[in-house]
């Protein structure tokens, strides 16, 4: 009887091996079992190559700390997490302070700031969910060379995206509603070279973003050609979007419809400066929309990043080294770390039935 009892004492420390509370630090990968409700910090990251997978779990806060915080470590992974009620969602909201890392498929509501990104390089955000923020939906300070894109944001009553300081990001195909829609003091691009593949609001071209105070027919978003982008552009201060997309598009009555491919992601155009799909100097922020007639034949100026390959950047990767998110390879980590697992309960039942047979005799 005592090898049963000693076989389930080896289980259950194996179970609850990645059980996790609040104000945790992370030092190998998880799977989120249950909800947490935290008074302070929810979780923290702190080794590399750590890879959070929520299972679509709520992480709720009281109002302060961070949701999850992701500091001086790379290749990182938070995915399927809902963040709510936190001062930071990831790093306010989710806080990223790493590199190489991706933060995907979260929802992050009712935080301060939804996810903030600082002093961070060649990390990937893509297909977040951001809802009422009360001062940014996403916060990007001193950090070179990210991708945010396909990203819902509103009700920000901030901005949505909040740019200080950081150059050479790439922020496009996300949706744009709130109270100003971007401010950018820096040298970012916010569109990248149009290509077939369905947009943030079921357009069939991926190409720039759509700033909800800009991308209907009665907001100005005229689109003649039936290319699904607005005819004329968007200044965030001096950088531009120079293909905002059109909600509700119509296709062209004389062609066949295009025919998009899922979106996963590529990378540019650029600029510097600030606004909310509207217009304003170095240093100011705009809420209103300055249209600028588009130069069909120019969709991205000045733009040495990702060019139209499948994957959505040069070759699969750009001159910064920026290479595009890849959930497969997430998942077949996930799914290595659960089999190693299975083999080890099965090694330890085998061991306990030995035993047993061979105490019986």
């Amino acid at each position: 009887m005592k090898y049963y009892t000693f076989l389930f004492a080896i289980l259950l420390s194996i179970s609850t091996a990645f059980a996790v509370s609040c104000g945790d630090v992370l030092t190998e990968s998880v799977d989120l079992l249950e909800d947490l409700n935290c008074s302070d910090d929810g979780l923290t990251i702190g080794a590399n190559d750590v890879i959070l997978n929520c299972n679509d779990h709520v992480i709720r806060g009281d109002g302060s700390g961070t949701g999850i915080l992701m500091q001086d470590f790379s290749e990182l992974s938070v995915s399927h997490c809902t963040v709510e009620n936190f001062q930071i969602g990831i790093q306010q909201g989710v806080s990223i302070g790493s590199d190489g890392s991706s933060v995907a498929y979260n929802t992050i509501d009712s935080c301060d700031t939804g996810i903030k990104v600082v002093q961070s390089s060649t990390n990937v955000i893509i297909e977040n969910e951001i809802t009422d923020s009360a001062v940014h939906g996403v916060h990007v300070v001193n950090s070179n060379n990210n991708q945010f894109y396909s990203n819902t944001i509103t009700g920000a009553q901030g901005s949505g995206i909040y740019v200080d300081n950081s150059n050479n990001n790439y922020f496009y195909d996300n949706y744009l509603a709130n109270a100003v829609n971007a401010f950018d003091n820096s040298n970012n691009n916010w569109n990248v070279p149009q290509k077939t593949k369905r947009n943030v609001v079921d357009g069939p071209n991926t190409g720039g973003n759509y700033w909800g105070d800009f991308g209907l027919e009665g907001q100005g978003c005229l689109d003649d050609n039936y290319d699904s982008f607005c005819d004329d552009t968007v200044a965030i201060g001096s950088n531009t979007d120079n293909l905002p997309l059109k909600k509700d598009w119509i296709p062209d009555p004389g062609l066949p419809p295009p025919v998009p491919t899922n979106n996963t992601g590529e990378g540019g155009a650029s600029g510097e400066g600030e606004g909310s799909g509207g217009a304003g100097g170095p240093g100011s922020e705009g809420s209103g929309i300055t249209p600028t007639p588009r130069d069909s034949s120019t969709t991205n100026p000045d733009n040495t990043q990702p060019t139209d390959s499948t994957d959505g950047s040069a070759n699969g990767e750009d001159s910064e080294g920026m290479i595009p998110f890849n959930e497969d390879e997430e998942l077949n980590k996930n799914d290595f770390l659960m089999f190693i697992l299975i083999i080890v309960v099965v090694a330890v039942l085998f061991i306990g039935y030995m035993l047993s047979k061979s105490r019986s005799r």
